[in-house]
């Protein structure tokens, strides 16, 4: 077993434990793990569980089971004695604290000269030479029947290399990216080639090979920022610095680029610079060094406003079209409009028993499909297999999303709420307090004379002054009845954006943030109910004032209300397609997967921790966003991001385009049949690379 994988087996166990047992993940922070914790971590975890009466029985049973199995014992048993390569295993993830220092031995064995083209063949060979040395057989075996099957295409040959880093081969990765370089020399060719050898902390190398292509294409953002990230993790700041500034000014919003920017503003004490590189990270795809980085910079920061720049919501609502009954403007209308908030109030009851056994019936499949899954996991983990613990794309930017939505919106709806509430309260204060003194006024002309069989004094003129009383305070209170019906039309029209601006959002987020289909389903009838009930509410809120003169023979004409449909839940709002040449790029709710056709058959696996990096795409795509088409990649500023973490996972997904395009993002899909060139940034997080030790050049 790998160094590097003992401690993913360990956080795996808490991963699995913590789906069982939700309190662990509060308690368990898996940074600060260290090696000779594990054994008293699993002892401790053994006692909760077996003490935990709420389990099921065949989960704590299959937990203890996997917790007292003979993999885990050996493996606890070399932590609690770790080496010194053991324990820099579990230091991968523990952040740096300060940018790298100049390192004069790498920096001395770099050419103060650009190569020439005889030099940059020279270079390719020599790199080939190591690679191929630092692999085992297997991996030159299957880099090499792909070079055969490409037939000496470099194109091919680019592609298939992308295809095997980001399916976790990095090694095979790097042997046929050196092999397309060296066939075509061609910019994205050495670009990719450069962002690897970033990656895996041989940053040396890749200056070479970044500096010609730059003197070829000084313009392109990808390779600016490429040696900028090199330039950086040798500990050259200022070189850094210069090559990330100019790629800003051609790809304002490079996730990359703004991230080691930030960082090199955060280490200058720039704490207002940093701030603004981060955000513009997140603007052009969501990761997580912009997100930690910015946490801390400014903990009250938007991130719905930053990411979500690039994505775009259909409007599921608008096909509702759900109508409130009319104000009652007029005192003559209240039964009438009386009527048709509650028949009103009552079709949103039914339409949420409608939704409710639907939400039901997947709230149960998405339980069962969880438990199995769970199941699974512990069963492989027990029996010590390879477990693959798969988490759909985008699902923890979603999370994030919701969270931020949620804040915005009940802190949107309290503040509508309160601004009615207080001019409502305002308007029926007004109104008793001219009611009261008309009720008044109108009294002190009573007139009383004598008489009466009990000797009580006779109002002469009551009856008369109540008529007039009466006619007085209706016309008042017609008045006050069409202020405040005013005020409530201007009210739930303001509340009813916020439910259909918000609650798209809800389910569009929503359909990300779920582990499996039933999940996604439920959220949506979720959050349909929420929308039902809030309408609902938002009828209650209909001023009716008191009639001071009812006329007893008013009746109430025919009444109805408009009947609606169920909605069927929606299809998956993002769907990535870039073609590029023999392979793609899909990426939708549910899976991601970077495939090379037939020329490039690579199995999948993810057993290396990289730093954090971003494909970038352009050549003119044209991307149907929901709400229009948008042509993207006719300049620097106009490109698909895809951000993944340093394990090949995908973070998010978006289109920047230049201002003035209204349809800025949305549903991502794009033709299969386009063909794009797709350039891989590497990125600067702080966190050393698993791979620097297992590959050497």
């Amino acid at each position: 077993m790998s160094l590097y994988r003992f401690r993913n087996l360990i956080l795996s166990f808490v991963s699995v434990c913590s789906i069982v047992m939700p309190s662990m993940a509060q308690q368990t922070n898996s940074s600060d793990i260290k090696p000779e914790d594990a054994g008293k971590l699993i002892e401790q975890q053994k006692k909760e569980i077996e003490n935990d009466k709420d389990m099921d029985p065949q989960q704590k049973a299959m937990l203890l089971k996997m917790l007292n199995g003979k993999m885990v014992k050996d493996v606890t048993r070399k932590l609690d004695h770790a080496d010194s390569k053991t324990r820099a295993a579990f230091e991968l993830g523990e952040e740096m604290t300060a940018l790298p220092t100049p390192d004069k031995t790498r920096l001395a064995g770099i050419s103060a000269k650009p190569l020439s083209k005889a030099q940059l063949v020279q270079y390719l060979t020599g790199l080939s030479v190591k690679l191929n040395a630092t692999v085992d057989a297997a991996t030159r075996t299957s880099a090499n029947n792909i070079f055969l099957k490409a037939k000496g295409n470099g194109a091919s040959l680019r592609q298939a290399a992308l295809v095997a880093w980001y399916n976790g081969h990095p090694e095979e990765g790097l042997l046929l990216a050196v092999k397309a370089a060296s066939l075509s020399y061609e910019i994205n060719a050495l670009n990719n080639l450069g962002a690897m050898l970033d990656l895996i902390g041989h940053e040396e190398k890749a200056v070479p090979l970044l500096q010609y292509a730059l003197r070829h294409d000084s313009t392109n953002a990808s390779v600016l920022n490429n040696l900028g990230r090199a330039w950086l993790g040798l500990g050259e700041k200022d070189k850094a610095r210069k090559m990330f500034i100019n790629c800003i000014h051609f790809a304002p919003r490079h996730p990359e680029a703004n991230n080691s920017l930030g960082c090199l503003y955060e280490a200058a004490g720039d704490k207002a610079n940093a701030e603004a590189s981060f955000k513009k990270s997140l603007e052009g795809g969501y990761n997580e060094t912009a997100y930690k980085h910015l946490s801390k910079l400014d903990p009250d920061f938007d991130i719905v406003v930053l990411v979500g720049q690039h994505h775009k919501a259909p409007a599921y609502f608008n096909q509702f079209k759900i109508k409130l009954p009319d104000e009652c403007y007029h005192l003559e209308e209240s039964k009438t409009v009386s009527k048709k908030l509650d028949l009103f109030q009552q079709e949103m009851d039914r339409l949420t028993l409608v939704y409710s056994p639907l939400l039901a019936s997947d709230v149960e499949k998405n339980d069962e499909q969880l438990k199995a899954a769970q199941n699974t996991i512990m069963a492989g983990l027990s029996e010590g297999k390879a477990v693959k613990m798969a988490v759909p794309p985008l699902m923890r930017v979603a999370g994030l999303m919701l969270a931020g939505l949620h804040k915005e919106y009940i802190k949107d709806t309290a503040l509508a709420n309160k601004d009615y509430r207080d001019k409502i309260n305002l308007l029926l204060e007004k109104y008793h307090r001219e009611t009261e003194r008309m009720t008044a006024s109108f009294k002190a002309q009573y007139r009383y004379g004598e008489g009466g069989e009990l000797g009580h004094h006779a109002c002469l003129n009551c009856e008369q002054v109540n008529r007039q009383m009466c006619k007085a305070l209706h016309a008042v209170a017609n008045e006050y009845q069409g202020d405040a019906a005013s005020l409530n039309q201007v009210y739930r029209d303001r509340y009813h954006r916020l439910l259909l601006n918000y609650f798209d959002d809800f389910v569009y987020w929503g359909q990300l943030y779920n582990l499996t289909g039933y999940g996604s389903n439920a959220a949506f009838y979720q959050t349909v109910i929420d929308f039902l009930i809030e309408m609902k509410m938002l009828s209650y809120k209909t001023p009716l004032l008191d009639d001071p003169c009812p006329d007893p023979n008013a009746g109430i004409g025919n009444v109805s209300v408009d009947k609606y449909e169920a909605n069927a839940k929606p299809q998956c709002p993002i769907s990535l397609v870039l073609a590029f040449g023999v392979g793609k790029l899909s990426l939708d709710c549910s899976s991601m997967s970077i495939s090379g056709g037939e020329l490039i058959q690579v199995g999948y696996k993810h057993d290396f921790t990289s730093g954090q990096s971003t494909l970038s795409a352009g050549a003119g795509i044209s991307v149907n966003v929901g709400v229009g088409a948008v042509t993207a990649g006719a300049g620097a500023g106009e490109t698909i991001y895809v951000t993944f973490d340093g394990n090949g996972n995908p973070m998010d997904a978006g289109i920047k385009t230049e201002a003035g395009v209204s349809a800025q993002a949305g549903a991502l899909s794009t033709g299969a049949s386009m063909d794009v060139t797709l350039s891989m940034n590497a990125g600067f997080d702080f966190t050393p690379s698993g791979l620097s030790n297992s590959i050497t050049l």
